[in-house]
């Protein structure tokens, strides 16, 4: 017996950047609006009769092997891995094999996805099982905590909940409010984005750092109140099906982030934005941190093909958008395995 799991990715609409501890804690809360869609990372754990350890992540094409718990290190190889690992502290030796359908430096969400994964299927083997808060919140802890990695909260809940959901953020609790949409007004919004990849990942590390450093400007500032306020549009209008107003409100978010730091955007992104207007794109942003990674772009019946082409002569692959209602899923399977 050997227990599966696999996490979606999230695509954000606004609010990226509020959800840093140093914002909501010296502003009032943050917010977010998200969605997680139909692109996912997957994790396979197999339990041992000995002490002994081997890790593989099919993306990087790199195995890790240890005699037992105290020998796995934290640094080098699949360091976000070993840190989810030694966070859960498993009692016995393993077998985990883990794949990602998305690319490194996404702007998915793609180290919470696989960390989420990952202790979904150590929590498959456990008699008192975490829950969901609990789940995000280890997540949050390996990469953010143990291995010191910047960033916000939003990614950790968005994979481990799935769906749409309104987050807000508070120095003493965060809390998840899912939004319930017509089926109709999810059917359109698939129909109404592009996902535009850059061809270039990113360190987000570095942006968030960027970003706590700049946080007190007097344009940081504003920058963010503008994206907590768009949210709230953009909440009011997709509850009520109003798309188009999403869009723009989309482009205004975009906007107001590029003001968060200087590392978000650059010249060459910004020519793909500019590129993608002149096309039928009626808003949007990059997806995660900034730097590179995913393009999220809205655009207008009839104009979805057109802006599609003209982005892939450029060079840029581009994808349709299914939303995921279901957030992590674990289980365990009987199909046949090998022997240890």
């Amino acid at each position: 017996m050997f227990a599966r799991a696999r996490s979606p990715v999230r695509i954000s609409f606004s609010g990226g950047g509020t959800d840093l501890t140093h914002y909501f804690v010296a502003n009032d809360g943050g917010a977010v609006i998200n969605a997680t869609i139909k692109m996912y990372a997957h994790a396979t754990l197999r339990r041992r009769s000995d002490p002994s350890i081997r890790i593989y992540s099919h993306d990087f094409r790199r195995t890790v092997e240890a005699d037992n718990l105290a020998e796995l290190g934290t640094d080098g190889d699949l360091a976000l891995i070993k840190s989810v690992v030694r966070l859960i502290k498993p009692t016995y030796g393993f077998e985990l094999e883990v794949s990602a359908d998305f690319p490194v430096g996404s702007g998915l969400g793609g180290s919470a996805v696989v960390s989420s994964a990952i202790i979904g299927c150590f929590n498959e083997f456990r008699g008192d099982q975490w829950d969901r808060h609990e789940i995000a919140e280890m997540a949050f802890q390996a990469e953010r905590l143990m291995l010191n990695i910047p960033g916000g909260w939003q990614d950790q809940y968005a994979t481990v909940f799935g769906g749409f959901n309104h987050m807000e953020f508070f120095s003493d609790q965060n809390t998840i409010v899912p939004l319930r949409l017509d089926p109709n007004i999810i059917a359109e919004l698939e129909e109404s984005l592009v996902l535009c990849y850059t061809g270039s990942g990113r360190d987000s590390g570095a942006i968030h750092r960027d970003q706590k450093a700049q946080h007190e400007t007097s344009d940081a500032v504003a920058a963010a109140a503008k994206q907590k306020e768009v949210t709230r549009h953009i909440r009011r209008h997709l509850l009520r099906g109003q798309l188009l107003e999403c869009g723009r409100l989309i482009d205004e978010a975009w906007h107001a982030k590029r003001k968060l730091s200087s590392k978000i955007s650059s010249d060459e992104i910004d020519a793909i934005y500019d590129f993608a207007k002149q096309h039928g794109a009626v808003g949007g942003k990059l997806l995660g941190a900034g730097g590179g990674g995913y393009f999220l772009f809205f655009v207008r019946p009839f104009e979805r093909y057109q802006l599609i082409a003209a982005l892939e002569q450029q060079g840029h692959r581009c994808s349709r958008i299914m939303f995921e209602e279901n957030g992590l899923r674990t289980w365990k399977s009987r199909f046949p395995a090998r022997p240890a």
